[in-house]
């Protein structure tokens, strides 16, 4: 994310009127106070006016140096903040178990909410993030990302107008071998339900299957998978409270960490925001009550929390 520096060099040029450059570093009463001090000692004597006067613009270009600083650190502090209360919300979510014969609403034909599909491989994390990539390719997607260190994919197709459908993969190493959790929004507008999603998934992890048996991404010459091995899948799911809370905070670390575009980490989160759905047994208050943190964690803002909670309805 891109940080608001000061300039030291122009708080400096603008201490030619003393105090400017304290202002535009953002210390307001300093500036103020240099004005008076220096306009007073140039009253009393000519040297200690301009003394006073190059202390004065050295100080400005510190100032701004201290401001770039403290906006750096209070922005890691933010982004730590951020990780750390999603991760919280997205583990006390997770470990509730769902109430029995829990079903989510059906998706809206005009505002299709996320969906999410996971699958595992055994196979090393950064071969599975190489065969996503190939097969999202495959399957028409436009790779917009792949983040190696971070183990994520990101792609989307364009249907003109600023509006897209996003895909997105988490891969993380497991015992036997690796797994990938794809998610997938569409805009308003798009035809269709749900199950348009879900192939659309499924094709991706089919389509990794293939890439990862045939051996055809760069330097393998043999197939990645072991003779027989096959991909773990589970079903395509709704974007219930603990996919949602993971979703956020995937998104929000990515974009905090200067791999997704603002842009981008807006539509997302809208997405994200519109599409929730709560299980049986998660009562709204507890959930809006819960998400609030992340106003000041700087992951939402108070209008995405209203948004959030017109969507939940009653």
């Amino acid at each position: 994310m891109a940080v608001a520096r000061k300039s030291p060099g122009a708080a400096l040029v603008l201490s030619l009127v003393p105090g400017a450059g304290h202002l535009y570093a953002g210390r307001t009463g300093t500036g103020l106070g240099w004005l008076v001090s220096v306009f007073v000692a140039y009253k009393v004597s000519g040297g200690l006016g301009l003394l006073l006067h190059v202390v004065c613009a050295a100080t400005a270009a510190q100032a701004a140096q201290a401001a770039n600083r403290k906006e750096e650190e209070d922005l890691a502090a933010r982004g730590e903040s951020a990780s750390e209360v999603a991760r919280m919300l997205d583990e006390a979510v997770a470990h509730r178990a769902p109430a029995p014969g829990a079903e989510v609403p059906p998706p809206g034909p005009s505002d299709p909410p996320p969906r999410i599909l996971r699958g595992a491989f055994p196979v090393p994390p950064e071969r599975l993030l190489q065969a996503l990539a190939e097969a999202m390719r495959d399957t028409g997607f436009l790779v917009l990302g792949v983040d190696e260190r971070r183990l994520r994919v990101r792609s989307a197709v364009d249907h003109g107008g600023g509006r897209h459908t996003v895909v997105a993969a988490q891969v993380e190493p497991t015992p036997a071998g690796s797994r990938v959790r794809l998610f997938i929004d569409r805009p308003e507008g798009s035809a269709g339900g749900a199950d348009v999603d879900d192939r659309a998934l499924r094709s991706i992890l089919d389509g990794t299957e293939r890439v990862l048996h045939h051996g055809v991404l760069p330097g393998l010459e043999a197939p990645a998978l072991p003779p027989g091995g096959t991909a773990l899948r589970g079903d395509s799911e709704a974007l219930t409270e603990d996919h949602f809370l993971e979703q956020l905070r995937e998104a929000w670390e990515s974009y905090d960490q200067g791999w997704l575009p603002e842009e981008e980490w807006l539509q997302r989160k809208q997405g994200l925001i519109r599409g929730v759905v709560l299980r049986n047994g998660t009562r709204k208050g507890d959930f809006m009550t819960a998400c609030r943190p992340l106003v000041e964690a700087g992951v939402l803002v108070p209008d995405d929390l209203r948004a959030l909670e017109a969507s939940l309805g009653g």
